[in-house]
């Protein structure tokens, strides 16, 4: 009788002690769940996003006089307030863009590809989506290359966005492929102003894809120059004020290099 007294009680708190530990556990995996989608580029970027929009949005109807009338004075400071917030929420996307990308090139699906078709195949998709101006310099035999034809498709995207998005209104664009001693090369050509608007001559540059600005191009070639390093190939950028940007890529013929 006094045992059971004495141990009635120990098993209470033994029972109350095991369940307290397994909720205590559950709550910090709990936590833990919390916490890793707090910081998850996912979040990161909507949580940025969403009051920059919101700023966006605010500026753009006190622009259009939706509240009252507004000073030249006062309509410029709104339009950069717009401007500089579409630009922030373009980075936004754009690091959601490059953390998904890094995540699909650790899983590569390279396949036989003819770079020729693929190129046919992207401008003609680019075409119906942007009302611009693209001539597509691609006759020949087909250009076989190890690729995974998504990502070789979306390098093709970026380049051809970048030129409209810079090159502004009037942007003649050229796409050429060819193949030489064992090398597919992939030539991207614009009459645009160029990347580096700001440079100081006219003379042309060989650039980085770091020394690129990074409101608009930097993180979408760097897209492209993750995917082509991926692919054992080089990325090349030439770009003159004014005169717009050359892009080369090289990537290994099918069975060589």
């Amino acid at each position: 009788m006094l045992i059971s007294l004495i141990l009635l009680p120990l098993a209470g708190w033994w029972w109350t002690y095991r369940q307290l530990s397994r909720e205590r556990s559950r709550n910090d995996v709990l936590q833990q769940r919390v916490l890793t989608n707090l910081v998850s580029p996912a979040y990161l970027s909507h949580e940025i996003r969403t009051p920059l929009t919101v700023i966006k949005g605010a500026a753009e109807i006190l622009t259009d006089g939706d509240l009252g009338p507004i000073s030249p004075a006062q309509r410029q400071f709104l339009e950069t307030i717009a401007e500089n917030s579409a630009t922030a929420c373009a980075l936004a996307e754009d690091f959601l863009v490059l953390f998904s990308m890094e995540k699909s090139l650790a899983q590569l699906h390279l396949v036989k590809t003819d770079v020729r078709q693929l190129m046919r195949e992207a401008v003609h998709e680019f075409r119906i989506m942007h009302a611009c101006d693209i001539r597509l310099d691609n006759h020949g035999a087909p250009v076989f290359v190890d690729a995974d034809p998504r990502m070789l498709k979306q390098v093709v995207w970026n380049l051809l966005t970048n030129s409209v998005r810079h090159g502004g209104e009037g942007t003649h664009i050229v796409m050429r492929v060819s193949a030489d001693d064992g090398i597919a090369l992939i030539v991207v050509e614009d009459t645009g102003i160029g990347l580096l608007s700001s440079a100081a001559d006219d003379d042309p540059v060989r650039v980085s894809v770091g020394d690129l600005p990074q409101s608009g191009s930097g993180i979408g070639m760097k897209v492209v120059e993750h995917i082509i390093s991926a692919h054992r190939g080089t990325l090349v950028v030439d770009a003159t004020l004014g005169f717009g940007t050359q892009v080369y890529i090289q990537l290994p013929v099918r069975g060589l290099g």
